[in-house]
């Protein structure tokens, strides 16, 4: 029958035992509104609400059971006879179906742990890492796998994962965002459906490099076997370098008398120059890593001078929060969307300042003075 919804019994061929008049075994639903669990999200026993109007002893076959009938028991309930007369039709304990709906989602069985994005409100709040996480000597990456933009395990990267981290997490637009993704596997030396762990940034001569801000350069004399790289590699190390630490923080300087402490694009260039000559000269792609890694930060978390230079800045504190706790500030979201055009100025601004350092500091070995080495500033 159109419309009917089949329920068999283990009597569908027997005849009905009540009194009243013979009804289909097969009982079509009436209406939505009869069924007992659309009355109510947590239904009753209908036995218990519904008194019968026999005196006499009534056996209900299980063929009548439909669950969908407007005076049908539970559909749980067991498929046994149930004796009732009138002054148990409304006894204080009525019978209860075997399994009961759940009458909220908050009594689900699975409960997130409070560490689970699940289970807080703010999925990329910062977690430190937890033994046997990997991590890189890039504070970037690490920060982004400590707020959840990455896998906060640090391993098995994947090419989506670095769109959606640089995208998310830093506000790169999406052309940036691919850009830095294809780079990346680039210079791993990876092909796009091949991830990688952030330990493995730490390969020298990958996008690892010497010279670095606050780490010490890889020991060249210290190799170990690497399979993905067919041979012998050595690592940089992950840890930031607290005594290149310290000398990196006292670059930061004020823009006004008693002003905060910040990073400019002018001390990053000079700190830059001393740590080039205190090591082997990266070759020109690593040379533009390097000062594209701070210009990034700078446009990050930066803003621009208030002196009218068109320069931006990025405060003392944040920076080094970011190399040490490698974590964003507290509630940070990013504020606009960063150009590739955007860094690559930033970038150009820091070269030109080391160049134009390194050329005072060639005059002032010939013996010029700081005066006529001003003009090239």
């Amino acid at each position: 029958m159109p419309g009917a919804i089949i329920v068999p019994s283990s009597s569908a061929f027997k005849t009905s035992s009540l009194s009243s008049p013979t009804k289909p075994i097969f009982s079509p639903v009436e209406s939505v509104t009869s069924c007992p669990w659309a009355s109510s999200p947590f239904p009753t026993d209908p036995l218990a609400t519904t008194p019968l109007t026999s005196p006499t002893k009534t056996t209900m076959s299980p063929a009548q059971q439909c669950p969908f009938a407007s005076s049908s028991p539970s559909p749980i309930r067991p498929s046994i006879s149930t004796t009732l007369n009138n002054s148990q039709s409304s006894s204080p304990r009525p019978l209860t179906p075997l399994l009961s709906p759940v009458k909220s989602v908050h009594h689900c069985l699975y409960s997130p742990s409070p560490d689970s994005p699940i289970g807080n409100a703010d999925p990329h709040r910062f977690i430190p890492p937890t033994p046997g996480s990997s991590r890189a000597p890039c504070p970037a990456l690490n920060a982004l796998a400590n707020h959840g933009y990455l896998p906060r395990s640090g391993k098995q990267i994947t090419f989506q994962d670095i769109i959606y981290a640089m995208k998310e997490g830093f506000g790169l637009s999406p052309a940036f965002a691919l850009f830095m993704a294809a780079g990346s596997f680039a210079l791993m030396k990876r092909w796009f459906g091949h991830p990688f762990d952030l330990h493995e940034t730490a390969i020298h001569g990958l996008i690892e490099h010497n010279a670095s801000l606050v780490h010490d350069d890889a020991d060249l004399s210290k190799e170990v076997y690497c399979r993905d790289e067919n041979g012998l590699v050595s690592y940089a190390p992950i840890n930031v370098d607290p005594v290149l630490l310290r000398r990196f923080m006292k670059i930061a300087s004020p823009l006004h008398p008693g002003g905060e402490l910040v990073y400019t694009t002018e001390n990053v260039a000079e700190y830059r120059v001393e740590r080039e000559k205190e090591t082997k000269i990266p070759d020109f792609l690593h040379q533009e890593i390097a000062r594209a890694e701070f210009s990034m930060i700078i446009q990050i978390f930066g803003k621009e001078e208030d002196n009218g230079s068109g320069n931006w800045c990025v405060d003392e504190k944040i920076v080094v929060d970011f190399f040490t706790k490698q974590r964003f500030p507290e509630g940070w979201r990013p504020q606009r969307v960063l150009h590739l055009m955007d860094a690559a100025h930033c970038t150009d601004d820091i070269r030109n300042n080391m160049e134009s350092i390194r050329k005072i500091q060639h005059k002032k070995t010939e013996g010029q003075s700081d005066q006529e080495c001003t003009h090239l500033l």
